[in-house]
């Protein structure tokens, strides 16, 4: 997320909708037991503007998960997000004789879960890359490989962030020349 934030002066955010039941949670906690073993959501309904964009602030690189959106938020959170794109923070003026002004910095890349995709703003959805998760089929065989999966999670698969942090350098040099490719 930082040299990619940095370079483009943007960051799509990951939007993972579905029906309840579809398994958004469990995807979600299975990409974030990378780096940690008990991911949390934040309720996007239930937080204020300053609780949002203070979690993008704390930790550099770890996805911040905002679940339960739906189309009715209010404008000013659907305009907050359509921000975290944009890397645009909070803003506010110092309480100095001057006119000095300070932005935060968002450090951390977005991950949206909700039955909705933000289709009633398109200045929204342009800014996502969205997964739809098809309703699961909960037999006998879906629920054992589920169970499966939760153990392995349970044991921790941070060691696997070592591995790609290995290669990190050249993720970074393909990166650039592979973005470029794709856009022409």
């Amino acid at each position: 997320f930082d040299w990619i934030s940095k370079e483009f002066r943007f960051f799509p955010m990951l939007n993972i909708e579905g029906q309840r039941g579809t398994g958004k949670g469990s995807l979600i906690k299975m990409m974030m037991s990378l780096f940690t073993q008990e991911p949390q959501e934040v309720g996007l309904s239930n937080a204020t503007a300053n609780f949002l964009t203070r979690k993008l602030e704390q930790i550099p690189n770890i996805p911040v998960w905002f679940d339960e959106f739906h189309n009715a938020l209010p404008e000013q959170k659907i305009q907050l997000l359509k921000n975290y794109y944009d890397l645009i923070g909070r803003s506010k003026g110092q309480y100095t004789a001057g006119n000095e002004t300070t932005r935060s910095q968002i450090l951390s890349p977005v991950i949206i879960t909700g039955e909705e995709a933000p289709k009633s703003n398109e200045a929204l959805f342009s800014r996502l890359i969205v997964l739809s998760l098809p309703p699961l089929k909960h037999d006998k065989e879906t629920t054992l490989k589920h169970l499966v999966k939760e153990k392995i999670l349970n044991r921790g698969i941070s060691h696997l962030l070592i591995e790609l942090l290995k290669l990190r350098n050249s993720i970074r040099e393909g990166y650039k020349q592979n973005y470029d490719f794709l856009l022409d």
